[in-house]
């Protein structure tokens, strides 16, 4: 249940913002569960906010591509660097927007999960990048992705850690999805549902 509730209130900070700054309408799992007789009917409602929430990303929804490196190591970025504490830290991941760029990057989370520095050069804003993602003991090693926008310009990169397969089940734990809206591109960052459900199980 625990897993339901925390998908359910990522989903209602999700479906909430659909909705004027007045928040007339506004949905509450404690409430609900007074509400609505048995988990079934819950899922179900779950489902729906999953269905009117899917296009949350916002926009054109953009891909992501394992690459070598960031390609202009001499120009200056924008390095955001995004950490959750629940599940063990896991979701830790960072990114790299050009300054100057046309897009700006803005991860859909409370803004005490993510810091952003400007104007960091290439190589440091790397540095620091894979210095933020390999705190966890279960690091193992890195991965750079480059984000595109729809005809294939560079929109930035994102520096994933891998983790220790063993100790987590698999060494990539983050699927991450990426919406233009105009000139800015959403970020939602998320686990693995089986990851999730093992810690919330008391499993690690």
């Amino acid at each position: 249940m625990n897993v339901l509730k925390k998908r359910f209130q990522n989903r209602v900070f999700c479906v909430n913002s659909l909705f004027d700054s007045d928040r007339q309408v506004r949905f509450s799992y404690d409430a609900l569960l007074k509400k609505l007789p048995g988990r079934a009917v819950i899922t179900a409602f779950l489902a729906f906010l999953l269905i009117i929430s899917s296009g949350c990303a916002g926009g054109q929804s953009l891909t992501a591509v394992q690459v070598q490196g960031i390609g202009d190591t001499t120009g200056l970025y924008t390095l955001i660097l995004y950490h959750e504490a629940q599940y063990g830290g896991l979701k830790t991941i960072a990114f790299l927007v050009p300054e100057g760029n046309e897009y700006s990057l803005a991860p859909y989370a409370p803004g005490y999960d993510y810091t952003t520095i400007s104007n960091v050069g290439g190589q440091e804003g790397l540095r620091r990048a894979i210095a933020f993602i390999s705190n966890n003991p279960t690091y193992t090693n890195y991965e750079i992705r480059r984000i595109s926008d729809p005809v294939g310009k560079t929109v930035g990169y994102e520096v994933r850690p891998l983790y220790d397969a063993t100790a987590n089940g698999r060494s990539d734990v983050m699927w991450v999805e990426y919406g233009l809206n105009g000139g800015t591109v959403n970020v939602h960052i998320h686990l693995y549902q089986s990851i999730m459900e093992e810690y919330e199980s008391g499993g690690r």
